[in-house]
């Protein structure tokens, strides 16, 4: 109940506040798909376009170097961190969007980018172990079916850790500092709640990925936009879903 509520909150925020989001978040994004366009097609892919129209995607004629490949994920998590910074500002401390363009704060958004890294590295290093029992599994019952099952719940108590840890990123984006110690002990007893917001959020995400999917395959430009707005919603309602969750159980605000 408590994860229904929380989820609830989220996406009030975002479907509440449309004008607001528009500001934050709808530049910053398509600056975002362009500098991924501009590196993919510095390396050699090209976008294809296929019946008439009606369907495309990216040729696998090009090669992603590493350095390609670092330089897209830092121009993603510093964009992130730019959005979610300016959004945990517009809720938590109602910093309200001026312009088209989000406020820039650096030392709050390069704190938080620090502790995005942070908890990146957690979570492979979580994964590594629960990837490990799995195989273990697998092979010791002999069978593939274990390892389909087990994965999921795998992945799903990862990202359980993760959100649990998560108040670290708006406390950041505000000005103010937690320590993981912190985080842990002030959301125990959170975990049922978690699971629900996970579960419900991945739902959430392919049924509009799928949306997305059949749009594009009606007619491309469509396709495109549609996966624009998608990139939009998913990232504001991630982003309203850690703000929802560190004001109730850190700042002790009530899900209204």
């Amino acid at each position: 109940m408590k994860g229904w509520m929380i989820f609830g909150h989220a996406l009030q925020l975002v479907l509440g506040n449309r004008r607001q989001a528009a500001r934050i978040a709808a530049l910053p994004v398509a600056g975002l798909h362009l500098a991924t366009w501009a590196i993919l097609s510095a390396s050699g892919f090209t976008l294809t376009t296929h019946s008439a129209g009606q369907a495309s995607g990216i040729s696998g004629g090009g090669t992603l170097t590493g350095t390609a490949a670092f330089l897209l994920c830092l121009i993603w998590l510093a964009g992130t961190a730019w959005i979610f910074v300016a959004w945990h500002g517009f809720v938590l401390l109602a910093e309200y969007p001026s312009g088209w363009v989000p406020a820039f704060h650096p030392s709050r958004i390069l704190g938080y980018l620090g502790r995005m890294v942070m908890l990146l590295g957690l979570s492979i290093a979580l994964m590594v172990p629960a990837g490990i029992v799995v195989i273990l599994a697998a092979s010791v019952t002999g069978g593939g079916v274990i390892a389909l099952l087990l994965g999921p719940v795998g992945v799903l108590a990862v990202s359980v850790v993760i959100f649990r840890l998560s108040p670290v990123l708006p406390a950041r984006a505000i000005g103010e500092f937690l320590t993981l110690r912190d985080v842990w002990q002030a959301t125990r007893g959170t975990t049922g709640a978690l699971v629900a917001i996970v579960i419900i959020f991945l739902v959430l995400q392919m049924v509009m990925q799928l949306v997305a999917a059949i749009m594009a395959a009606i007619l491309a430009p469509l396709g495109i936009l549609a996966a624009y707005g998608v990139a939009v919603f998913s990232g504001l309602l991630a982003a309203s879903l850690l703000t929802s969750f560190y004001g109730h159980f850190i700042e002790g605000r009530a899900l209204r």
